[in-house]
């Protein structure tokens, strides 16, 4: 029971933060993407990002990646809560 609530409460605790995750992994690699042509100016701001991000590619595209993000983070926080309550 502990292993699928501490997966479970990580798998939530991913999805709720994957929007700002999002936008730091594209404010941080911002020139790779104008390099790329899928940018065309910088970002001045997370403000900006943010806007851009959801005009051009919807309020879904907050949330992508997450689901290999949660099967990976699941598996882990399990692991660590449920081993740790056992030593």
């Amino acid at each position: 029971a502990n292993f699928f609530l501490s997966g479970t409460a990580a798998v939530i605790s991913k999805t709720a933060s994957a929007p700002i995750e999002r936008v730091k992994l594209l404010l941080q690699n911002q020139n790779e993407l104008i390099k790329s042509n899928r940018l065309s100016t910088p970002y001045s701001s997370a403000y900006d990002c943010i806007k851009r991000t959801f005009v051009n590619e919807g309020i879904k595209s907050f949330w992508r990646g997450n689901l290999t993000n949660c099967i990976r983070y699941f598996n882990y926080q399990a692991l660590n809560f449920t081993l740790k309550e056992k030593i």
